[in-house]
């Protein structure tokens, strides 16, 4: 039987999406969260808790936070990033120098993508604003299936160009990557 070590994980950003993943993926591997405050990375560390952005939402027991990019990422055997997009190069670039150049890194912005086209849908049919949405929501309704075909592709068509361009930002951004 080979003896295989968990990886250890690096979560980047402390705000409630990094932080929520960061307890996830802490359930089943070390893991460390980067918090540009201080404060946020100590509640994290010492209470379980992250109270700026979630409340009094327990985190899981195994997770650790610190405010150093070094110390977050130096033993990380894979990085993930969860600030939010307008921050993202900025901590890209600092990172960069304190990561070993094989280890990979995930970034969560474009999962978020298909999130807001679907929050769109729900919006557009709930207040019964003209859009892709209502007419989605209407011909699913009408069991019109052409339709909701057409639509289905057109959203998965959008998913997948947007990752596209988000994957090509990527390998911009980080000078490792390379097609």
């Amino acid at each position: 039987m080979v003896d295989r070590r968990q990886p250890r994980v690096a979560v980047l950003g402390g705000g409630s999406w990094g932080t929520t993943v960061a307890s996830i993926v802490a359930r089943s591997a070390p893991t460390v969260l980067w918090a540009r405050s201080p404060e946020v990375a100590e509640e994290v560390d010492r209470r379980g808790r992250n109270s700026r952005y979630l409340g009094d939402f327990p985190l899981t027991d195994g997770l650790r936070a610190t405010d150093s990019l070094e110390q977050a990422v130096q033993d990380a055997d894979v990085v993930v990033m969860g600030v939010p997009s307008h921050g993202f190069r900025g901590v890209l670039e600092q990172v960069v120098s304190h990561v070993r150049p094989w280890i990979p890194v995930v970034s969560l912005v474009g999962l978020q993508i298909p999130l807001y086209i679907g929050g769109s849908v729900i919006i557009e049919a709930i207040f019964r604003l003209p859009g892709v949405g209502l007419f989605f929501f209407e011909a699913l309704t009408r069991l019109d299936y052409p339709v909701v075909q057409s639509v289905n592709l057109i959203f998965a068509a959008m998913v997948v160009g947007l990752n596209l361009a988000i994957d090509l930002t990527y390998a911009f951004l980080d000078p490792r990557i390379r097609y």
